[in-house]
């Protein structure tokens, strides 16, 4: 919904070449589900903080991999210009089995997918901090009217004075246990 007083458009977000997204897991009735956080970082050691912090907050519900991340390199492939129509009328909220259903394909085929990343500006000391948002998983080569589409009609959260998105491409993920710092083999990530 549009904003009265926002200017809208007015911030270039300049993004960077490598994010990274992380992923916790949680044991559902014997089956081990990754949940990717709504954040995409500029490093591992940022994802993993968060990481961290969502593992432990699991942790009193669920039972958790303990320590144990999915990474997920992505690579900047365009901008995408974001333009005040997309603020009018917003209706579908994604929901977390949404996405969860959306990443799971991604992370199972990345080559055959692409991320919108939006942004997500807030102020540090007068100047502009961004914050990277996984938006949506689209096949690989969205049109400009698909990505178009899903902004339009989204209720996901972009920054208004924002210029810009982005699409980013999946590179080959890799396990990673927090603590030791160390690359594990996906496979391992339950031990």
């Amino acid at each position: 919904m549009k904003k009265k007083g926002v200017r809208y458009q007015t911030i270039e977000v300049k993004y960077p070449r490598q994010l990274y997204l992380v992923g916790v897991f949680v044991y559902r009735k014997d089956r081990l589900l990754p949940i990717i956080l709504f954040e995409a970082y500029p490093s591992v050691d940022l994802a993993c903080k968060d990481a961290k912090i969502v593992i432990k907050q699991l942790n009193k519900e669920n039972k958790v991999v303990k320590d144990a991340a999915l990474i997920i390199p992505i690579s900047y492939q365009s901008d995408v210009p974001l333009v005040k129509k997309y603020w009018d009328n917003p209706t579908i909220n994604i929901s977390a089995i949404d996405r969860m259903v959306m990443f799971c394909d991604a992370v199972n085929e990345p080559n055959l997918h692409d991320l919108l990343i939006t942004p997500r500006i807030t102020k540090v000391k007068g100047k502009n901090n961004f914050i990277y948002r996984t938006a949506s998983v689209f096949h690989k080569n969205p049109t400009p009217a698909e990505i178009a589409g899903f902004l339009i009609s989204s209720k996901f959260e972009v920054t208004p004075e924002a210029k810009n998105a982005a699409l980013y491409t999946f590179d080959e993920f890799y396990g990673y246990r927090i603590s030791k710092k160390e690359i594990i083999a996906p496979e391992k990530l339950a031990n």
